[in-house]
């Protein structure tokens, strides 16, 4: 688990909740695979279609059976993907370099828009898998060899080798 406390910003505001002078936000992963994730405050959990499970003090709706559509609960989701971040880096470099599962695919290009919560958290994670973390991550070359970023990696298979023309490149 990865956890952090981060100062609130100025124009921070739970809703109908006192906001202290730290936030928690933590952020779990697991190792193996067919994990389901999830987003909780306490309650309400809600599932995450990805192998995440994200906790912190988002506001819920009256009854808690979900996460309100607040400006604060938005607001929260750059500070997740910024650990989630970190936190996938860290296991595929030093805890388990096969945790792919970690990272999300992208969602068939006829999925409903992002407009629940845990839709906004999925589509910021994949924001950052494809950014920031393909563009930080570093892997051994060869076992107990050193590491090499992942932009340096690359497989070149004869089947593949007329996909592709100049046009499309």
């Amino acid at each position: 688990m990865y956890t952090t406390q981060v100062e609130p910003h100025p124009d921070w505001e739970r809703s109908h909740k006192a906001l202290g002078p730290l936030v928690p936000v933590s952020v779990a992963l697991p190792l193996e695979h067919g994990a389901h994730g999830s987003v909780h405050a306490g309650l309400p959990v809600v599932p995450l279609d990805l192998a995440a499970r994200v906790h912190t003090q988002f506001d819920p709706v009256a009854s808690r059976e979900g996460f309100a559509d607040s400006l604060f609960n938005t607001q929260l989701v750059p500070v997740i993907a910024d650990l989630w971040t970190a936190a996938v880096r860290d296991v595929l470099e030093r805890v388990d370099h096969t945790a792919w599962h970690l990272v999300p695919l992208a969602l068939p290009s006829d999925s409903a828009p992002a407009t629940l919560l845990q839709d906004r958290i999925r589509a910021a994670l994949l924001t950052r898998a494809r950014q920031s973390l393909a563009a930080e991550l570093t892997l051994p070359v060869a076992e107990n060899g050193p590491n090499a970023p992942l932009t340096e990696f690359a497989v070149e298979e004869d089947a593949l080798s007329a996909v592709l023309d100049a046009t499309d490149v």
